[in-house]
């Protein structure tokens, strides 16, 4: 069953995602069908089980599906349950068992691949889950494993507590997690069609042609997910490699290795501020970890604290599309994380340099942050407005910026007393004509 759905389970997983989002949500990130969230979602279904892989479903009796980890904690979550439930059961008739949290079953399916001794002369039909990446220590009995699971419209990181029972069977204990909206998978490849489309036209394009052009990079993409993976890896350790073809889609369009660095740089963002205030609000975790010398150190530079310093005992996987881990997510190198469902954890260089500016809350323009941009080793500055996905509530805050290679990025407002980041993209008017590409 898993070697027959697995291709349609990684697009099925992405897309189900998407179920229970607000209909606010959905207008700021851009959904525009006709048909709700719950409609598209039977269609697609259906769509799948008609297909290939519908001998396999009777041989099923019970399905274990898994959700979003705030599905389980939340009010909303509650109602979105309810109805994947009844679309599932009802309308679909799967013989569903239990819904249960993506980012533990991930955990889970990691210990299991490691239990098996998967990784060392195993191929991808093994009865493990096909784990990418090289094979690091598996995590180990008492300690914790760091979860990155990017979604369609979320980014979700847990810690996990690995376990192991009297008749050595390990087991998965999820302690606590946190979640991002917007900054994800449908982020990064709205913005890596824009990049080719407008390389190839010298203009954007329209609504329509965009929501076509998404549905063909999307399966191009799974389709040479092999590749795409092989290429990243090759151009994170080797600039020769960064102009190398990563995707070819559509009448035309490429993607190099840079430009989907460039276009992951918000989801990067969105994956180190989740995994950053987890481990700050948690640290009394990590404290307990075996192996943990001492105590997290303190929040430097009023910052909330920096994953890098919590120590080097903390297992990551990263969960989803291509896999891409954060810089310094988790304690100590991100090159122990390991790739999970046909993915691969990529070691990223930081592209941060300087650009200092100052933040100032318009009180005649609620929604937007005026936003005075100052180039290092320039005098000149600039002013610009960026858009606010919610009204602030009164507080400092924190201000950072990383540049991209493509575009100008992201900027993260991070309130000081603690408390849930925006995460925002820099608009194409605040380039200034002294920016040059050093200084970018």
């Amino acid at each position: 069953m898993h070697d027959g759905l697995t291709r349609d389970g990684v697009a099925l997983t992405g897309f189900l995602s998407l179920l229970g989002t607000p209909h606010a949500s959905w207008a700021r990130h851009g959904w525009r069908s006709c048909r709700s969230p719950a409609q598209a979602a039977r269609g697609f279904l259906t769509a799948v089980l008609d297909g290939p892989v519908a001998r396999h479903v009777p041989t099923v009796s019970q399905l274990v599906v898994t959700v979003p980890e705030h599905w389980l904690r939340t009010p909303e979550g509650s109602r979105a349950r309810a109805e994947l439930c009844g679309l599932l059961t009802d309308d679909i008739g799967l013989p569903v068992r239990a819904l249960v949290s993506a980012p533990a079953c991930a955990a889970a399916w990691v210990v299991a691949g490691h239990s098996a001794g998967y990784g060392a002369g195993h191929s991808a039909g093994h009865a493990a889950p096909p784990v990418g990446g090289s094979a690091g220590p598996a995590p180990r009995p008492g300690g914790l494993l760091l979860v990155c699971d990017v979604g369609g419209d979320t980014v979700q990181v847990a810690l996990c507590e690995i376990g192991e029972r009297e008749t050595g069977e390990r087991s998965v204990r999820l302690l606590d997690a946190e979640t991002r909206s917007g900054g994800a998978g449908l982020a990064f490849a709205a913005a890596a069609v824009r990049l080719a489309y407008i390389r190839v036209h010298g203009q954007g394009s329209t609504l329509s042609v965009t929501e076509k052009l998404l549905r063909v990079f999307a399966e191009a993409l799974l389709r040479g997910q092999d590749r795409a993976v092989q290429v990243l890896a090759a151009a994170a350790e080797q600039p020769r490699w960064r102009d190398a073809c990563v995707c070819r889609f559509g009448a035309g369009y490429r993607l190099s290795a840079e430009d989907v660095t460039g276009c992951f740089e918000l989801v990067v963002a969105t994956i180190e501020d989740a995994v950053t205030g987890l481990l700050t609000r948690r640290a009394d975790l990590l404290g307990a970890a075996p192996g943990a010398s001492d105590a997290p150190s303190a929040p430097r530079d009023g910052s909330g604290g920096s994953p890098s310093a919590f120590g080097d005992d903390l297992d990551v996987v990263t969960v989803g599309g291509l896999g891409a881990l954060p810089p310094r997510a988790g304690r100590g190198d991100a090159g122990r994380g390991q790739g999970f469902g046909r993915a691969r954890s990529q070691r990223r260089p930081g592209a941060t340099d300087g650009v200092p500016i100052v933040v100032t809350v318009d009180g005649s323009h609620r929604p937007e942050v005026l936003v005075d941009v100052q180039v290092y080793g320039h005098d000149d500055h600039i002013s610009v407005r960026i858009p606010l996905r919610d009204d602030p509530p009164p507080d400092g805050y924190h201000v950072g910026v990383q540049v991209a290679r493509t575009g100008l990025g992201v900027f993260v407002l991070r309130p000081v007393t603690g408390g849930q980041a925006q995460v925002l993209p820099l608009p194409e008017n605040m380039r200034p004509p002294f920016m040059s590409a050093q200084a970018r």
